[in-house]
């Protein structure tokens, strides 16, 4: 019978994790930002992007550009916009791209 009992509230231990609510995350966006985007061969030609942050739980996670698109009331898509620094150890005396 102890056995039992022991095995009985080792189950019903284990369960309580399993039964505890989920947490709900707010996702929200930040306010439109435009920055310059150089393209061309030579990378010379400037061209204006509007970007906003990809707000969950008020923290930036990422960064989008264009509406966001509806797929269900709970899920949507939208174009990920980030950064990349192409720049090589050596090459010290040129901006990062």
């Amino acid at each position: 019978m102890p056995r039992f009992i022991g095995l009985l509230s080792l189950i019903l231990l284990l369960h309580l994790p399993a039964m505890a609510a989920t947490k709900t995350h707010t996702v929200a966006f930040g306010k439109w930002t435009t920055i310059k985007w150089m393209i061309g061969s030579n990378e010379d030609q400037p061209i204006d992007l509007r970007i906003r942050a990809l707000l969950i739980d008020g923290h930036a996670k990422e960064y989008t550009v264009g509406t966001p698109h509806d797929i269900t009331e709970r899920i949507f898509v939208v174009r990920r916009v980030f950064r990349l620094n192409d720049a090589l150890p050596e090459d010290k005396g040129q901006q990062s791209h």
